[in-house]
């Protein structure tokens, strides 16, 4: 007979009874509907991110986790078995393998089934395990408790739910995983004129790649002069300004000595390359505004917030960028197009140009072109 008497839930003909104290719950957040995902001891080597899975009929251990405890391949007995999951797809399992986990102070040798596939958790705890070590959970207070340790040991969610704390091997610190590259002239005549490309491309691939870079090497923009633009004939960027706004005529603010010379040497430059021209008496007037990168260098802006409130905005659906990536599957090769270095250059609307006016010590000037 079970008994719910509101704080502890017991069972009456057990001789230890495993209860789950009501003050558990009372540190945590509300509704509590995380999955209940633990720590443990698998062959001396403290693993996290296991799941505890009540609908799993298997112990399932992946081969990535195998390999950074660093447990022989030849030690997985090969005995495909099929595992299905929800949707009714069918993966088989490399084989099976036992291996020593500790709870608590219990230790039981256990068999996982052996996947090669990639998940988010190291591991994944069934019912067989649940079962051998007659470990109770409970969801609604997200903890795990133990019939066979005799101190009924209790593990509460803050150290459950994505442990923080350091674990050996499997949970070190992770470094960025950047493919190496290798630097490529494209133009003997300039040999600074460089490109880099994956270090790791196999011929014919990156001979092929290289002679198309080449080939195309009127394509790139080394430099702010070689940012013609798009001709206004294709495309160009109009402001759709709702005509019952009054034009708003910012007043000038003041700049360190470090942002006013930021300021004044990016308008030097786009002013020789001609992304800008001088304006006078415009009906809209902004200020530029400078923000210090993580490198060090100063990013220039322009306070359009005025202009963009005037502005009604269009529900046009971006796409997510999920779908994007998945479109790329089956592809040999992704091309990016690298917008951070403003080489996009799309004219403005010369009925609109003035309203984009911006505050320089140079005087009044507004932007002939934008970057998209």
């Amino acid at each position: 007979m079970t008994i719910n008497d509101g704080k502890n839930i017991r069972d009456s003909t057990d001789t230890d009874v495993i209860y789950f104290k009501g003050r558990a719950t009372v540190n945590q957040t509300k509704p509590r509907n995380d999955l209940l995902v633990i720590e443990l001891t698998i062959q001396n080597i403290d693993v996290a991110r296991i799941l505890i899975d009540t609908g799993s009929l298997a112990n399932i251990i992946f081969k990535s986790t195998l390999e950074r405890m660093k447990i022989d391949p030849s030690e997985i007995a090969e005995n495909p078995s099929p595992l299905v999951g929800l949707s009714g797809e069918t993966t088989l399992a490399l084989g099976s393998i036992n291996l020593i986990v500790k709870a608590g102070t219990t230790e039981k040798i256990t068999e996982f089934l052996v996947a090669d596939r990639p998940a988010s958790y190291n591991v994944i705890m069934g019912t067989p395990w649940l079962n051998l070590m007659q470990a109770i959970q409970s969801t609604y207070h997200l903890c795990l408790k133990l019939a066979s340790d005799k101190k009924a040991q209790e593990q509460e969610s803050a150290e459950l739910f994505w442990k923080l704390r350091k674990v050996e091997i499997l949970e070190e610190k992770r470094e960025p995983n950047c493919k190496p590259v290798i630097s490529v002239c494209l133009d003997e005549a300039f040999p600074e004129r460089c490109i880099e490309i994956g270090a790791n491309l196999h011929e014919p691939l990156r001979t092929k790649l290289i002679a198309c870079l080449k080939k195309n090497l009127h394509a790139f923009a080394w430099a702010a002069e070689d940012m013609p633009g798009i001709d206004i004939n294709i495309t160009c960027h109009e402001l759709n300004i709702d005509p019952t706004f009054k034009p708003v005529k910012q007043k000038r603010r003041k700049l360190g000595p470090e942002g006013a010379t930021a300021v004044n040497d990016e308008v030097e430059k786009i002013l020789k390359v001609g992304s800008i021209t001088e304006v006078r008496y415009p009906d809209w007037l902004a200020n530029p505004v400078v923000v210090k990168k993580k490198n060090g260098k100063w990013r220039v802006c322009v306070d359009f917030t005025d202009l963009e409130k005037a502005c009604p905005k269009d529900s046009f659906p971006l796409p997510h960028i999920d779908r994007l990536v998945e479109a790329t599957v089956g592809n040999e090769l992704l091309s990016f197009m690298d917008a951070f270095s403003s080489y996009n250059q799309i004219m403005m609307n010369p009925d609109d140009s003035e309203k984009t006016a911006f505050i320089t010590d140079h005087g009044t000037c507004c932007n002939l072109s934008t970057t998209r």
